[in-house]
Order: C-alpha cells, then sequence, then structure tokens
C-alpha cells in the first residue's frame, strides 16, 4: 500500500459514529439479543433479513452455514463496525447504537472475559458444500 493511499484510509471518516447522547455499556451477564435484524452490504441483495436470535449469558452458540451466509456480518454488527438497516442488536438490553463506541472500551470489555467473542472456522464436506462455524459464547 502506498503512502497516499494510506493516508487517504487514515483521514476517512467512520460511517459508524456515536448517538449525542450515548452512554457507556453497562455489563450485567452478557446476554446477546438480535431481534428481527436486517442488514445489507449493497442495498440490492440483503445479507441478513429479519434475523433474530438470543445468545443468554453465560451460553454458546455456534452459528454454521455456508459461505455468504452471514455468520461474519453478525460478528461484525456485535462489534459494530456497521449498524443494522432495521431491527436491534442488544447487550444486556442495551442497544447498541445507544451506547459508546469507543473502541478501547470495546477491546477492555474482551479482555475482562465478561464477554468472549470466539471465532472458530471449522471447514468440513456436508453434503457436498464448505461449511464454517462461527461460535458466540458470552
Amino acid at each position: 500500500m502506498d503512502a497516499e493511499r494510506l493516508l487517504e484510509l487514515f483521514q476517512t471518516k467512520p460511517t459508524v459514529t456515536d448517538a449525542p447522547d450515548a452512554k457507556p455499556l453497562k455489563f450485567q451477564e452478557g446476554s446477546i439479543r438480535f431481534e428481527k435484524v436486517t442488514f445489507a452490504y449493497d442495498q440490492r441483495s440483503s445479507t441478513l433479513k429479519n434475523v433474530s436470535f438470543t445468545v443468554p449469558g453465560g451460553k454458546t452458540v455456534a452459528l454454521c452455514g455456508e459461505t455468504g451466509g452471514g455468520k461474519s456480518t453478525i460478528l461484525k454488527l456485535i462489534d459494530r463496525f456497521y449498524d443494522c438497516a432495521s431491527g436491534s442488536i442488544t447487550i444486556d438490553g442495551q442497544d447498541l447504537r445507544d451506547v459508546q463506541l469507543s473502541r478501547y472500551t470495546w477491546r477492555k470489555f474482551h479482555s475482562l472475559d465478561e464477554l468472549t467473542l470466539t471465532v472458530y472456522a471449522r471447514r468440513s464436506e456436508l453434503s457436498h458444500k464448505t461449511q464454517a462455524c462461527f461460535m458466540i459464547q458470552s
């Protein structure tokens, strides 16, 4: 990567920012909830459409499926690299769009093992299709 491109990247403004009244994330049990979440990288085709699930605090959930099925997208949404187009994502009842988007706080949150997102890429031939599994451990 040349220096001009690197400088351009550093000057790029993030598309996801704190809400004016954002508050710090208050960790309790670590419950993660997706409720009717829809997201698309490209408006022509949704990557996730009306996805709902709950990972109770202290539990592990595996997301398995084909390449392009949305597993990595779910992890990116939890880490707020993007915001969902509709629906909500909450941790302990707090909508992620309403909490401060501090990467330092989030990394500290991870390092305390209060919430650990562990990614296992596991490939296997199931019905002649490549599968991958991602584990969300709350």
